[in-house]
């Protein structure tokens, strides 16, 4: 059916269509590109924010793990708590099933 039937239901073609359709055809051609370009940097745009935070997130997640690695050695380096190293059969890592 045709847009401006009525089964079709209201007519899709705006005021803003109708001009932007009597311009010539080099100025439409620079509106699309215009519009476009315009497009796809904010979408760059937004998706660089996004990449931002991301790279803050995991940058964050990793410099805590790192941190915990460091503790981790240095309370197995002064043998502040006795690691049996057994984690594999015995599923304990701080020995706690041996200590008496």
């Amino acid at each position: 059916m045709l847009s401006g039937s009525p089964a079709a239901g209201p007519i899709q073609i705006t005021p803003e269509m109708r001009a932007r359709r009597a311009e010539g055809l080099a100025v439409r051609r620079e509106m699309d590109a215009r519009s476009r370009i315009e497009d796809q940097r904010r979408w760059y745009m937004s998706k660089a924010a996004y990449n931002d935070q991301r790279f803050r997130l995991w940058m964050t997640i990793t410099l805590i793990l790192e941190v915990a690695g460091i503790g981790a050695g240095l309370v197995k380096a002064f043998g502040l708590l006795a690691f049996t190293g057994d984690l594999l059969r015995t599923g304990d890592l701080l020995g706690t099933s041996t200590m008496q």
